[in-house]
């Protein structure tokens, strides 16, 4: 089962056809920086872009477990680094999950 979360996103995001924004590539190479190679590894590493809905940048992860300590424990700070990315004009808006 494939799990999403989701984080609002401005003009500044838009999906490449099949790859990841380069806004949400950043904020990748930034999680590796800040939290280090092992962290990474076990949290971040499996978050893959989904797509793009009406203004949400969705991710998915491989376990709903997984995607509830992403939410309750770094949501707060991939949302402030993504929209560092995106820019200004980024609504702040929730680390959204659906099953």
């Amino acid at each position: 089962m494939v799990q999403s979360v989701g984080a609002k996103a401005g003009q500044g995001a838009s999906p490449a056809s099949g790859h990841e924004p380069r806004e949400w590539t950043k904020v990748r190479e930034r999680l590796r920086a800040e939290y280090g190679e092992g962290t990474f590894r076990s949290w971040f590493k499996l978050i893959s872009y989904g797509d793009m809905r009406s203004g949400t940048m969705v991710f998915s992860v491989p376990t709903r477990f997984m995607r509830d300590w992403v939410k309750s424990n770094y949501a707060d700070r991939i949302l402030a680094l993504l929209q560092a990315e995106i820019g200004h004009h980024a609504a702040p808006g929730p680390f959204l999950a659906t099953l």
